[in-house]
C-alpha cells in the first residue's frame, strides 16, 4: 500500500523519480494493490500531466488495484488547481487505471492479507465538514489563503491504523516545519508519523 505521492511543485516530477524506482526495487514489481491519497494537495499527489501518482502510472507503468481517497465530492475544501485537475483525471482516463473509490471508515476496503488489519480512523472530518467549513468548530481560522488550505488539509485527511502481526500502529501523513524556518509549505519534509 502507497501512502500519498506527492511532489514539491505541481510542474515537477522529482518525487515519483525518486519513488518508482524504490518501489521496484522493494517490491520486485510495478503493481501497487492500494493507493490510499490523504487529499488532493500537490505535496500529496503531483499533479496529473506532470509527476506524483500520475507520473507513477502513466510514466513508469505502475498498475494500481484500487486508489482510496476521501470525498471531495461533498466537500471540496480549499483544493484550487490540484484537486480541480485530480476530480477530471479522475472521471476519465484515470477511471480505469487508478480503480478510485471513496475511503470509508472502518476496516472492510484494504485487505493486505493475513496478519495485516487496516482501519481508517478519519475520513472528511468524519462527517463534521459541512460546504461552508468545519461545523462543529466554535472558531474556524479565518478563511484566507495562508490559513484556510492548512486547516482543512488536516481536518480533510484521511487517516488509518495498522495492526501488522500483532504490533498496532496509529498513522497520519503530513507535511512538517520548525516555527524557525523560513520554507515554502510545499518544501517541508512530509512524514508518516507513527501516532500511537
Amino acid at each position: 500500500m502507497l501512502v500519498d505521492a506527492g511532489e514539491a511543485d505541481w510542474e515537477a516530477d522529482d518525487g515519483a523519480l525518486i519513488i518508482g524506482p524504490y518501489i521496484k526495487s522493494v517490491l520486485g514489481s510495478a503493481h501497487l494493490d492500494y493507493v490510499l491519497i490523504s487529499h488532493f494537495h500537490v505535496d500529496h499527489t503531483g499533479y496529473p500531466g506532470f509527476g506524483g501518482l500520475w507520473h507513477l502510472v502513466n510514466v513508469q507503468g505502475f498498475t494500481v488495484g484500487k486508489l482510496l481517497h476521501r470525498d471531495f465530492s461533498r466537500y471540496a475544501g480549499e483544493g484550487g488547481g490540484t484537486l480541480a485537475r485530480w476530480r477530471e483525471y479522475l472521471a476519465g482516463e484515470g477511471q480505469s487505471l487508478l480503480h478510485p473509490q471513496v475511503a470509508t471508515l472502518g476496516d472492510g476496503q484494504i485487505d493486505l492479507g493475513a496478519g495485516v488489519a487496516v482501519r481508517l480512523v478519519a475520513v472528511d472530518g468524519n462527517g463534521l465538514l459541512v460546504a461552508d467549513g468545519p461545523a462543529d468548530d466554535p472558531a474556524p481560522p479565518a478563511r484566507t489563503t495562508t490559513q484556510w488550505p492548512s486547516y482543512c488539509a488536516s481536518v480533510c485527511s484521511t487517516i488509518f491504523r495498522a495492526a501488522i502481526f500483532q504490533a498496532r500502529h496509529w498513522y497520519r501523513v503530513s507535511a512538517t516545519r520548525t516555527t524557525t524556518s523560513n520554507m515554502p509549505w510545499r518544501h517541508w519534509p512530509r512524514t508518516l508519523t507513527s501516532i500511537g
